[in-house]
């Protein structure tokens, strides 16, 4: 059964999880404004990986050090299943796979360095950023989201790539950088092309003087601009960040996952005391052999191994009986 949905898509710069209860806490605004997918940036964890909840799943990508940007997903358990792949790239980009019935969508989460950074790093940004982009499907509808540290104005001779409506008059050098990978990559600024009030279009606070800007950007690859059918700030949404949440709405075909039957264990067999017995010990013993991994998910898979393979082993597939 194919389905055409509205897929709520965000980005949205959080500042920091590193604190005690902050995933959940980011987690439930964005279940609170009905997001499904959200693209977040300065997560500031260590390496990179997976955690999946009840309701849904966090994809991330840092740095090797703990506290240095980091960027990710945090995913619905409504469309979780449709997610075809995730790529951490960096510390600074990240890239997740949906899956779509006639066209797949390609996710980018982007954390683009500050105005005062080097000259140097912002290029190496934009190469990387490149180098993501041209190893993406060309048939996917590839949308880049993130905190890009760039103000676009409405010069007429960035309407190739950016909309009229914009929140600034004048392009800073951030914002110079964003709209020659637009033009060479032909990508549209989408969160400047729809018209919304001045308070919708603002997504950072700066503390020092309380002006906002428009710094935080959704584009999108012209072949499919059409994917994206509105772009809008929202400042309801709190996770003690300076920063707003941007929603897109997004309007996608997607097909039902038709996965195949798992097999079951045949869970009669632990009626007996003696085979319980035997799964528990199976399972010590090949857990005192294996080392122990600094990286999380590394341990985890190991024991999920140990666990599945004793299963099969002294427990068994129960078999299907014949209609």
């Amino acid at each position: 059964m194919d389905n055409e949905i509205k897929i709520k898509l965000a980005t949205w710069n959080i500042t920091t999880m590193l604190q005690v209860g902050k995933m959940m806490e980011i987690a439930e605004e964005l279940q609170k404004y009905e997001i499904d997918i959200a693209a977040i940036q300065e997560v500031r964890w260590k390496g990179y990986g997976r955690i999946n909840k009840t309701k849904f799943t966090v994809y991330y990508s840092g740095a090797e050090k703990q506290g240095e940007h980091g960027v990710g997903f945090i995913v619905t358990k409504k469309l979780r299943n449709y997610c075809m792949g995730f790529d951490p790239i960096n510390e600074r980009m990240c890239k997740l796979r949906i899956r779509g019935k006639f066209y797949n969508l390609t996710l980018i989460s982007t954390y683009a360095p500050t105005e005062g950074a080097k000259d140097e790093v912002k290029e190496q940004f934009y190469e990387e950023l490149n180098i993501t982009l041209e190893q993406s499907s060309k048939h996917d509808a590839i949308i880049i989201l993130g905190d890009f540290n760039a103000k676009v104005c409405k010069e007429m001779n960035n309407r190739l790539f950016a909309g009229k409506y914009t929140l600034h008059n004048e392009t800073n050098g951030n914002g110079i950088r964003l709209c020659q990978f637009g033009e060479m990559n032909n990508l549209l600024i989408s969160s400047t092309i729809y018209e919304h009030k001045k308070i919708h279009k603002g997504t950072w606070k700066d503390p020092a003087n309380k002006v906002v800007n428009q710094i935080d950007h959704i584009s999108i690859c012209k072949r499919r601009p059409s994917t994206i059918q509105d772009v809008r700030t929202l400042r309801g949404p709190n996770c003690d960040s300076d920063h707003f949440l941007v929603r897109a709405t997004i309007k996608q075909k997607i097909t039902t996952n038709y996965e195949k039957r798992k097999q079951s264990w045949d869970t009669n067999r632990l009626n007996s005391r003696e085979i319980v017995h035997k799964y528990q010990e199976n399972i010590e013993t090949q857990i005192d052999k294996i080392e122990v991994r600094a990286d999380i998910n590394e341990e985890w898979t190991n024991i999920k191994t140990i666990i599945l393979n004793s299963a099969k082993e002294i427990i068994g597939i129960r078999k299907k009986r014949k209609k």
